[in-house]
C-alpha cells in the first residue's frame, strides 16, 4: 500500500512527538519555581466520581503539560447524600491526586443532591435550584466544605468557583436571580471560613445573553457584581473571533461596574478533528487526523500568546483531555482520550508555560 509523502511525514512527526513525550514527559515532571502563578492551567474534566486511579493519571497528565492549576468537578450531589451526613472520600481521592502533581486546585461546586433540589424527581434534578428548605442547606455545606479543606483546615483549597455555565438552561434551570442568591450565599460561607479565599461565579459561555448577566450582577437582592473576586468566562471560537470576544467580555463586566479584577478563561479550547474543526474555523482545517492535531497547534500558536499578552487574560485553562464522544469539544484536548498520547499542542502549552529545565 502506498502513502502520500507528506502524510508519512506528518504521521512520523506526531509519532517521534508522542515517543518523545511518553519517554521523558511523565518520567520527569519539571516544577516550574513559580508554578501556581503559571498563567496556563488544565481544564482536565475531573468528575467527582471518578476512580482515585482515574484522576492521578488525569493530573499526572496537566503536570506533564507544566500545568500549575487544575479544575476539579467537586459536586454538592456526590458530598452529601442526605441532609444529616456528609461523605467527603470523592474531594478526598481529587486533592490527593491534584497534590500528588503538584497542582493547585479550582474546586468547581455544582449539582445538587434530589433531597434538596426544587424538583428532586426530575432526570435533571442536581441543576435546580434548592428547594425552600434547602438553601440554608446549601450555605450550611459550603461553610462545612471550606472548613475542612480551607486555610482553617487541611489547607488544600484555595480557590472555588460556583456552579458551570449557569447561563445555560441545561446547567441552570432556575432564574437569574435564583442564581445571585445561590452564588452570594456560598461567596459569604467561603469568606466566612476562609476570608483568603478566591471565589470565581460559574464560568459564563454566551457573550450575547446581556440580559442575563445584567441581571444576576445587578440582582437587586444579592447583587454579584459586590461579590467578584475574579471574571471569568468560557471562550470557544475563531481566532479573530476570539480576540473580539475577550475585549467584549471585559467591556460588559466594566459597562456593570466590575473593573480591576483579574479576567480569567477556564475553558479554552480548539478541536483537533477536522470534521469539527471546520465549524470553528476555516483558517485551521486539517486534511487527515494528523494534520488536524498539527492545525490544533497551529490555532494554538495563533491565540494563546496574544490572550497572555495583548488580550489581558490572566489565567488561561486549555482543555487537557480528549472525551469519548464526537464532537467539537470531546477532540479539543492537549491529549487522547486514553491519556497515552500527547499531541503536539500539549508540547507548545509546555513552551509557553515556563522555561525549560537547565541542561
Amino acid at each position: 500500500m502506498k502513502f502520500p509523502a507528506m502524510k508519512v511525514v506528518r504521521w512520523l512527526a506526531v509519532a517521534v512527538l508522542s515517543a518523545s513525550w511518553m519517554m521523558n514527559a511523565l518520567a520527569d515532571f519539571y516544577v516550574c519555581d513559580t508554578r501556581t502563578k503559571a498563567p496556563i492551567a488544565a481544564h482536565a474534566i475531573v468528575w467527582t466520581q471518578l476512580s482515585l486511579a482515574e484522576k492521578e493519571q488525569i493530573a499526572a497528565a496537566a503536570n506533564s503539560a507544566h500545568a500549575g492549576m487544575i479544575r476539579m468537578d467537586l459536586t454538592w450531589a456526590s458530598l452529601q447524600y442526605s441532609a444529616s451526613q456528609y461523605d467527603w472520600h470523592w474531594a478526598d481521592e481529587s486533592i490527593k491526586a491534584a497534590q500528588d502533581n503538584n497542582l493547585e486546585i479550582v474546586a468547581v461546586v455544582t449539582e445538587l443532591p434530589a433531597w434538596a433540589s426544587q424538583n428532586p424527581t426530575s432526570p435533571d434534578f442536581r441543576f435546580y435550584p434548592p428547594n425552600a428548605q434547602s438553601w440554608t442547606a446549601w450555605q450550611n455545606f459550603i461553610t462545612a466544605f471550606v472548613n475542612r479543606y480551607g486555610r482553617r483546615g487541611l489547607n488544600s483549597i484555595h480557590y472555588w468557583e460556583i456552579w458551570g455555565e449557569p447561563n445555560e438552561p441545561f446547567m441552570w434551570k432556575g432564574t437569574p436571580a435564583e442564581y445571585a442568591r445561590l452564588y452570594a450565599l456560598a461567596y459569604t460561607a467561603i469568606k466566612n471560613s476562609d476570608p483568603g479565599a478566591t471565589v470565581l461565579m460559574g464560568g459564563i459561555n454566551d457573550h450575547n445573553q446581556p440580559q442575563w448577566i445584567n441581571a444576576v450582577l445587578n440582582d437587586p437582592t444579592y447583587p454579584a457584581k459586590s461579590n467578584i473576586d475574579v471574571i471569568n468566562v468560557h471562550i470557544r471560537s475563531s481566532v479573530d473571533l476570539v480576540k473580539k470576544l475577550t475585549v467584549a467580555w471585559k467591556n460588559l463586566f466594566a459597562q456593570n461596574g466590575v473593573t480591576g479584577k483579574p479576567f480569567w478563561i477556564t475553558e479554552f479550547g480548539f478541536p483537533s478533528v477536522p470534521e469539527f474543526q471546520q465549524g470553528w474555523d476555516d483558517n485551521y482545517v486539517g486534511i487527515d487526523a494528523a494534520d488536524g492535531e498539527v492545525k490544533q497547534d497551529s490555532y494554538y500558536q495563533a491565540t494563546v500568546p496574544w490572550l497572555l499578552t495583548d488580550g489581558g487574560v490572566d489565567k488561561l485553562f486549555i482543555t487537557l483531555r480528549d472525551l469519548n464522544e464526537p464532537s467539537a469539544w470531546g477532540s479539543e484536548g492537549l491529549f487522547n482520550m486514553t491519556l497515552t498520547r500527547a499531541k503536539p499542542s500539549m508540547l507548545t502549552m509546555r513552551r509557553y508555560q515556563c522555561a525549560p529545565p537547565p541542561g
